[in-house]
């Protein structure tokens, strides 16, 4: 009796270490970002929801890093003016997607036919802000489609270059529940781009 109780105890320490260690660079849950951002030079996003009042936070990213974009990555409903659902900023990384990915902002659950114009019904105004990135950055090989508004806000950037992008909103194109007569999306401007300097665009679909 006392020889099979010992060998019970011994069962759990014995599977715990045949458990797989996470790799806190791949990241398949929201509450993994700032870990992976803080500590990883090669990061992938593995197609997750980015809560409520919550952005995909890439503003601290290491020098040299890089962020693949894998599967599906999608945004729970903020209404909100001010808010800028991912925020890209650093020097020499690189924002890519691997192929088949998607990154989707939700814009039917804000598109009224006004955009920006219609205060009354906040929405996001720049979905993907990219700030104060330098040093030969790339963001390249995305797939966007559903933003809110604006797409990219481009601001005290250099030496960046945007390539071979696809930026989908013809779901927009067509009127909606709130925008009646009109097309449903609006105001959705592929980039705004100020206090940048050689900024370079390259083969994009919008």
């Amino acid at each position: 009796m006392v020889r099979n109780i010992a060998i019970a105890a011994l069962l759990p320490a014995a599977f715990a270490s045949t458990l797989p260690k996470r790799d806190p660079c791949s990241v398949t849950d929201y509450s993994g970002l700032a870990t992976a951002v803080s500590s990883c030079t090669n990061i992938v996003l593995n197609g997750f929801q980015v809560p409520t009042g919550k952005a995909l936070d890439l503003s601290k990213l290491k020098d040299g890093a890089t962020v693949t974009f894998k599967g599906k990555t999608t945004f729970a409903t903020t209404a909100d003016n001010d808010f800028d659902p991912i925020v890209i900023s650093g020097n020499g990384i690189t924002i890519t997607g691997a192929s088949g990915h998607v990154i989707d902002g939700n814009g039917p659950a804000y598109w009224d036919g006004e955009g920006s114009n219609n205060k009354d019904n906040p929405k996001p105004d720049h979905f993907i802000v990219v700030k104060k990135t330098t040093g030969n950055s790339k963001i390249t090989n995305l797939n966007i489609q559903n933003w809110p508004v604006h797409c990219f806000d481009i601001t005290g950037s250099s030496q960046l270059t945007i390539s071979r992008l696809i930026l989908d909103n013809r779901l927009g194109d067509k009127p909606n529940a709130k925008s009646g007569s009109l097309p449903a999306a609006h105001n959705s401007d592929g980039f705004d781009i100020s206090s940048s300097d050689h900024v370079t665009l390259d083969n994009i679909h919008v």
